[in-house]
């Protein structure tokens, strides 16, 4: 038998939320509706799910609504479509579901340019074009986005260096607020636990940048320590949470080196279930 000996006087980080990833933009209904209804019923009441990254691939914005980075024009807003079907497809029943058992959903905006934005799209017109995103959801579907990222695995395939980022979060976390939106920012959705310490040392003690971060994060694919520590370190000194959001072949071994060593809020496996994933081998909780 193993003896477990407790002490009260050492805390650890507090657990926010436990999750996945939801695109059913992915699955071009190959997935049946009752079957979808099924799998999110059963993460929230059975696996206890209350936190989830939405993604889109890469959604597009060709055109500009108005040149105007201070005015949303909503006749020109183009990402209507594609947020309704979610939340149609599966992202309404999930918001209703955690709420009715008396939780509060957790949700992380990841839109990405894996190709770059269009050139019209300067940080300004970026930052409107989130702003208006996360307001869709807010005013159409009673959604709040806790946090948003400005790209998905930056070093992977975009021009989204580290000092790019830091010019761009200068620009948006004030666009959040002129929108009036508590939404803060996620730094940053690396590929590995390695690559967000890039991108949060280069912020160093930047002041026009760390007051709009909300979140720390990085995926598992690559070189995790000792970086995930790091992060970790940088979050207990400013109040910042951290997550581990986003590995296909996540185990328990997996969430307990995050736990410990990542001092992690939020966990999160990758799809809540994708078909043209399942046979990958540990991808989705319903794989």
């Amino acid at each position: 038998d193993q003896e477990v000996t407790l002490n009260p006087a050492v805390r650890y980080q507090t657990m926010r939320g436990w999750g996945a990833t939801l695109s059913f933009l992915r699955d071009q209904n190959l997935v049946s509706q009752s079957t979808v209804d099924q799998l999110i019923t059963e993460s929230v009441n059975d696996l206890g799910l209350t936190f989830l990254r939405l993604t889109y691939g890469t959604l597009d914005e060709p055109y500009n609504d108005d040149t105007d980075p201070g005015h949303i024009n909503w006749a020109g807003f183009r990402g209507n479509a594609a947020i309704d079907r979610e939340v149609q497809r599966g992202l309404g029943l999930f918001d209703q579901l955690v709420k009715a058992k008396g939780e509060t959903p957790t949700y992380l905006l990841d839109k990405d340019w894996e190709f770059s934005a269009p050139g019209w799209m300067n940080d300004s017109e970026f930052s409107e074009s989130m702003a208006a995103t996360i307001l869709y959801y807010k005013q159409w579907h009673n959604i709040d986005i806790h946090f948003n990222a400005i790209d998905n695995e930056p070093d992977r395939f975009d021009p989204y260096t580290p000092a790019r980022q830091r010019e761009m979060i200068r620009v948006m976390g004030p666009a959040f607020q002129f929108f009036g939106l508590p939404t803060k920012i996620a730094l940053n959705e690396g590929l590995n636990a390695e690559s967000t310490w890039t991108y949060v040392s280069a912020m160093g003690n930047d002041p026009l940048v760390w007051p709009h971060i909300g979140l720390l994060n990085w995926h598992l694919y690559g070189t995790n320590d000792p970086y995930r520590s790091q992060v970790r370190d940088v979050g207990i000194a400013r109040g910042i949470p951290t997550a581990m959001t986003e590995y296909g072949g996540a185990r328990i071994s997996d969430l307990i080196a995050d736990l410990t060593l990542g001092g992690v809020s939020y966990w999160t496996r990758y799809f809540i279930s994708d078909l043209t994933q399942s046979t990958g081998g540990g991808t989705n909780y319903f794989a």
